[in-house]
């Protein structure tokens, strides 16, 4: 039988960030989207990274095959110290886009477009590519905007090497970031190109679903935050927030849960522990792996997200879509998509509304419906969605193709379609 089928496009994926042999957490964002795109089109990654481990040579190509993607990754090696390992870092990193470009090129021949992941430093070797081979690439970014310039509070913003990201951005096909307040800081900045907005994907997993009618086994109310534990996630407030709660208002059925390591763990962990709430209403949980998070996500009552500045939040995106309300500040990403439907928005480093938030939530977060909430996150930032968002701009960008299995190209219009 004969049908249409939108065109298969090979895309190669060049990522900044990506989970590794050296961090198995880096860019994991980045791998959801790449296996979101493979629904429609053929996808492959290459990354590229320093492994202080590798000693017996200088370059480590790994090549494999996971979920619906071929991955290539290539480690390379740290030579010398001070500004002359700099220089070989830089030498050495472009070597190793060649070695894995290679590899590529004998399990795929050219790719139909490069979507680059981060402009430092893929989009370095995107350009280089788009001289080279003639290969156009899009960008998507996921650099979290400084929100205090975008807002008029300071007036200037650091970015390393403008010149060389203004030089990407205005040679792409088209960079999508993952929030308005990231579309605006760009724009704000001067940053000429084809900008859009395309929100990050959350994978779903059907069995962790907040059930409309499920049985607490107490009447303890929960929170629960995740993050890499830094100043600017400002969970020092969120732990003086709940020393208001259980010691000033006397309300000890409530525990709040902090799932993720960082450079305050310590430090909070203290605060917690003068206050008295440490491991009696507030418990630190470190690193976990993907189940035991959703695990304790999905047992809470709301998830507070306290951040200076997101580019999104896929936490607070991912505990929406799960059915679970929220608390966030007015930081960027967030303010895309919380709505009074899917729980608050307050500002920024304010303690007061901090704490009023947490007594409404700790006394209604059960009116919020968890199947709206599941449903509001599908249509937001479900795999499917994405793809198909993501698939468009392919569409508008790919102008010729190979046709079969021969070398010819032929011209092909942006909803082109092909016979089977």
């Amino acid at each position: 039988m004969k049908y249409f089928k939108p065109l298969k496009y090979k895309i190669l994926f060049l990522a900044s960030w990506f989970p590794n042999r050296t961090n198995k957490v880096l860019g994991v964002f980045v791998k959801k989207k790449a296996v979101a795109v493979s629904k429609l089109c053929d996808v492959a990654v290459l990354f590229v990274t320093a492994d202080q481990q590798l000693k017996d040579k200088n370059f480590d190509i790994v090549c494999s095959k996971e979920d619906s993607l071929i991955v290539v990754r290539v480690y390379f090696r740290y030579f010398f110290s001070g500004i002359i390992r700099k220089i070989f870092y830089n030498l050495s990193y472009i070597i190793a886009h060649y070695l894995g470009w290679k590899a590529i090129k004998r399990e795929w021949e050219n790719p139909d477009l490069i979507h680059v992941n981060v402009i430092d430093r893929a989009g370095y070797i995107a350009l280089i590519l788009k001289y080279l081979k003639k290969i156009k690439y899009v960008i998507t970014e996921h650099s979290t905007p400084d929100i205090n310039f975008l807002r008029g509070i300071t007036n200037r913003t650091k970015i390393p090497l403008r010149f060389l990201k203004s030089l990407v951005i205005k040679n792409s096909e088209f960079m999508n970031v993952d929030s308005e307040a990231s579309l605006e800081y760009y724009k704000k900045v001067g940053f000429r190109g084809n900008f859009g907005v395309i929100k990050n994907v959350v994978e779903i997993r059907t069995e962790y679903l907040v059930k409309k009618d499920r049985i607490k086994k107490d009447n303890i109310k929960k929170a629960v935050h995740i993050s890499i534990l830094n100043e600017r996630k400002n969970v020092s407030d969120i732990i003086r927030a709940f020393d208001h709660v259980c010691n000033k208002l006397n309300r000890k059925n409530v525990e709040f849960h902090l799932i993720g390591e960082g450079e305050q763990k310590a430090e909070l962990e203290y605060l917690a522990s003068e206050l008295g709430l440490l491991n009696k209403n507030i418990f630190f949980h470190g690193f976990v792996d993907e189940k035991r998070k959703l695990e304790l996500l999905t047992s809470s009552d709301f998830h507070i997200l306290n951040s200076d500045a997101e580019g999104f939040s896929v936490v607070t995106a991912e505990s929406i879509l799960y059915g679970i309300p929220v608390i966030a500040t007015k930081c960027g990403g967030p303010e895309d998509f919380v709505t009074p439907e899917v729980g608050i928005l307050i500002d920024r480093r304010n303690l007061q509304q901090l704490i009023d938030a947490i007594i409404y939530m700790l006394d209604h977060s059960q009116d919020y419906d968890p199947l709206k909430l599941q449903e509001f996150g599908r249509q937001h930032f479900s795999p499917d969605v994405i793809c198909e968002n993501t698939y468009k701009v392919y569409e508008q960008v790919i102008q010729k193709w190979k046709a079969a299995n021969t070398s010819k190209l032929i011209d092909i219009k942006p909803d082109g379609r092909f016979l089977m």
